[in-house]
């Protein structure tokens, strides 16, 4: 991932993707590009604390400053 990016879902209209980058932006409406970017979304979700693991480990980080 080069920069920030959002799924978009629009009632009964295909999903689609927006992709920002330092000095570029791109709406993406090809299905197969909107299927990496709902792909690497779902990886990226999988991988993230949930909210009291992520609370633990600021509280652990704040108490070694």
């Amino acid at each position: 991932m080069r920069g920030s990016f959002i799924l978009l879902t629009p009632k009964g209209k295909p999903q689609l993707g927006y992709t920002e980058a330092q000095n570029s932006s791109r709406l993406v409406t090809d299905p197969e590009d909107v299927r990496i970017l709902a792909a690497q979304y779902g990886s990226i979700r999988a991988q993230a604390l949930t909210m009291p693991e992520s609370l633990a480990m600021i509280k652990r980080m704040l108490g070694e400053l």
